[in-house]
């Protein structure tokens, strides 16, 4: 269709401006990415997990999307039912685009399981599912695509409106699954904004709350370079700063 043409087409433009690691920043050995599909034919279900950062770092680590067609090319036509579960802390919006197309294509029911986080581009890839539930320790964040690259003027200015048109493609996104206005959505992604498990299902970005005792663990340590990671998610920032404290008094 039209509409996965341009994402094509936008695709190609921005690995051509330069390094795309859109919606996330920063990459870290330790953010190595698990991707596995677990199959029931007798149920007709099947469970896929991504856990850890979307796309590939410099190390070779993260659930890319070539790999996320791998596995669900493995799931036999019979499975009318697939169960994604999600803790992730983001990573490259192309590759959770290209997930989110192969989810969207596919003949199976999609019931998203938000575990831990679903933040930046793990959010974006959320959004496919027929029904979306949360643990009640989880989080959604979304924020605006984030580029790391190089050139001239010329080229910077190309690349922030490429960057703007992938914005406007998440709002669309966001806006379609939650019903709200795309001026709201707009907002929230300016501010980065992460919801509690509560709130993501009052905004509509999930369906329904699950109740688990399981902490929230995040999948890598690319939290650091968000700006508003919610306290329980980074408790040794509370420790070093009573430390830091003491050290003054």
């Amino acid at each position: 269709c039209a509409h996965q043409s341009s994402w094509k087409g936008l695709l190609t433009v921005m690995r051509k401006l330069g390094n795309v690691t859109a919606l996330r920043r920063g990459k870290s050995p330790k953010s190595s990415g698990t991707l596995t599909a677990k199959v029931d034919k007798a149920t007709g279900t099947a469970e896929l997990f991504v856990y850890g950062q979307i796309g590939e770092d410099w190390f070779g680590d993260g659930v890319t999307a070539q790999s996320f067609q791998q596995e669900l090319r493995s799931i036999p036509r019979s499975i009318k039912s697939i169960d994604l579960r999600i803790n992730s802390d983001g990573g490259v919006v192309t590759e959770a685009r290209a997930m989110y197309a192969l989810l969207l294509d596919h003949h199976a029911k999609i019931h998203v399981h938000i575990d831990g986080i679903a933040a930046s581009a793990a959010s974006f890839l959320a959004m496919v599912g027929d029904t979306i539930s949360i643990n009640e320790g989880a989080f959604i964040m979304i924020h605006n695509a984030r580029v790391n690259t190089r050139g001239t003027s010329a080229e910077l200015r190309k690349i922030a409106d490429t960057m703007d048109i992938v914005n406007d493609a998440m709002i669309d996104t966001y806006a379609a699954r939650t019903n709200a206005e795309r001026s709201e959505i707009k907002s929230m992604m300016d501010a980065e904004t992460w919801m509690s498990a509560a709130d993501a299902v009052e905004l509509g970005f999930a369906d329904e709350l699950t109740a688990h005792k399981s902490k929230v663990v995040a999948s890598s340590s690319i939290l650091s370079s968000y700006e508003r990671v919610p306290s329980v998610l980074r408790p040794g920032r509370q420790r070093a700063a009573e430390i830091l404290k003491g050290l003054k008094t």
